[in-house]
């Protein structure tokens, strides 16, 4: 079984496209192995095109690169080559290249992504190395109020099955408990609820709050 390890992310997940080929299933809704490929490396190379995504009116652009990215991709080496640009890491002109913004931006993003295509071609789970499972955490705690719990109604406990746990979301409110292995909690807080295994507790009017909150 294979161990994940903080260190290897970059490499872990570009193992993993690889051997999954790209046409592979994906969580990501609309998205197969090879748009996600063309995502990681658009991200880090061709900053500017992913920020355009969250530009309206030239989210269509920013897609359109994306979908001729992943196309170029599955005709003869492209996929492979792809792969291991995103491999061999930033170029030296992109924000990624700085060491600090390689690991607050990317630790999180690769390791959602590695459990995106891991479970939808359902490989065997990995073991998360400990230095790995506490930057993970670590770095969910960073993120999570801003990314996946703002603006919320409530308070939002997560609690990992092995004893952690954090708050986020106002203290004066009542809140939701969310308990799950650390994958798990994960997926579901960044909107993957479907393929995780997370039990939602706490108080019932704040669970019907945050269920009608998140959509």
């Amino acid at each position: 079984m294979q161990e994940l390890r903080a260190k290897n992310a970059r490499n872990d997940l570009a193992d993993l496209l690889l051997r999954s080929g790209p046409n592979a299933p994906t969580l990501c809704e609309g998205w197969q192995t090879a748009e996600l490929a063309a995502h990681l490396w658009l991200r880090e190379a061709r900053p500017g095109v992913s920020l355009l995504a969250a530009v309206p009116g030239l989210r269509d652009f920013s897609e359109r690169r994306l979908a001729e990215t992943a196309s170029e991709a599955r005709s003869g080496s492209g996929y492979p080559k792809l792969v291991d640009q995103f491999r061999s890491g930033p170029p030296v002109f992109s924000p990624f290249a700085v060491p600090a913004v390689d690991r607050a931006a990317n630790l999180l993003e690769y390791f959602i992504h590695y459990q995106d295509v891991a479970r939808a071609v359902a490989e065997e789970p990995a073991v998360l190395a400990e230095d790995y499972r506490e930057a993970v955490w670590r770095g969910f705690g960073r993120a999570a109020g801003a990314l996946y719990f703002r603006g919320l109604p409530v308070g939002v406990v997560v609690r990992r099955e092995d004893g952690p746990r954090r708050r986020f979301g106002p203290a004066n409110k009542p809140s939701v408990v969310l308990t799950g292995e650390l994958e798990d909690l994960v997926l579901f807080c960044s909107g993957r609820e479907q393929a995780a295994a997370v039990e939602i507790g706490g108080d019932p009017s704040a669970i019907d709050e945050f269920h009608a909150a998140r959509g």
